[in-house]
């Protein structure tokens, strides 16, 4: 082969090198948001302009497809696949030098990563980069003590947790930034005020609700609530809930009917803006002309 056609051929080489080093930063972050987080991670070879960006990059998603991957055909019981997972997640957030927008860690039910200390050590690194939103959807059968690490995200807008156990400080004055909360199958084992910008409260299958009363008895702004099965309801808890649009609420079945009988009225008297109103698990007693609802649902 002559020089020339090797020049021209490491001349094209060195040209399309450079255009993927030259792409605009929002085209990178865009491809970023694309690939799956383990192959966004293996972009940091290409240049020192990858490398930065994605050293950047504040929505962390491990999710079900990530664990898919990452254990395809191993022994998850084998101690040093677990080092590898654990390895995995603890070097991606160890590079991250820019605030962290969005957590979300999906872990599989025969994952064993609560006889380890990383994910108390994840939590503590992400409240450590101004976290906003936090995913976390927990599948083993033992649930997951959040660490106090948690309570310290005071930047925390968005909260998700499947399986999990609140324990907040004693001194825990409350988030103050928190417009969702999303709890299924979460243990609250203290009194936790998740602040007056709430919008959206959504508890399924909780236990230990009634140490949410001061997010109740205060003048709060949630737009939508759902309770679902959550244990015993305090029903004054409703009289500071006036802005609410959208209701639903689903108790545990007595054998007792009595027991479950609630006056409409009572229920949602102070709810002056409620347009949507979902009901199971009880007996009402229903004033038709009392609202101007747009639905109203029973289940049988």
């Amino acid at each position: 082969m002559s020089s020339d056609a090797k020049t021209r051929r490491l001349d094209c080489g060195t040209a399309a090198v450079d255009r993927i080093s030259n792409l605009p930063r929002n085209i990178i972050v865009l491809i970023f948001d694309c690939l799956p987080i383990h192959d966004a991670a293996r972009t940091s070879v290409l240049s020192k302009t990858w490398r930065a960006l994605w050293g950047l990059y504040p929505n962390l998603v491990f999710d079900e497809f990530f664990f898919d991957q990452l254990l395809y055909d191993k022994d998850e019981q084998d101690p040093n696949v677990l080092l590898e997972v654990t390895g995995t997640i603890s070097d991606i957030l160890l590079v991250n030098r820019g605030p962290i927008l969005k957590f979300h860690l999906f872990v599989p039910d025969d994952l064993p990563l609560h006889q380890y200390r990383h994910m108390d050590l994840w939590i503590r690194n992400i409240s450590n980069h101004g976290v906003r939103q936090l995913e976390l959807f927990y599948d083993p059968p033992t649930a997951y003590k959040m660490p106090s690490y948690l309570f310290s995200c005071s930047e925390l807008t968005h909260l998700c947790l499947t399986n999990c156990i609140l324990n907040p400080p004693l001194r825990f004055g409350g988030f103050s930034n928190l417009i969702e909360v999303k709890l299924e199958e979460v243990i609250i084992t203290g009194n936790v005020l998740f602040g007056s910008h709430l919008k959206v409260l959504k508890l399924r299958f909780c236990d230990g609700i009634e140490n949410l009363e001061s997010q109740f008895k205060q003048n709060h702004s949630i737009i939508n609530l759902v309770i679902q099965n959550s244990g015993e309801i305090d029903f004054t808890w409703f009289e500071c809930t006036r802005k609410v649009q959208k209701f639903c609420l689903t108790l545990e079945r007595e054998a007792d009917s009595k027991k479950n009988y609630i006056n409409l009225d009572k229920l949602v008297g102070n709810m002056t803006e409620i347009r949507i109103l979902r009901f199971d698990g009880f007996l009402l007693k229903v004033n038709r002309n009392s609202y101007k609802l747009k639905k109203l649902i029973f289940f049988d």
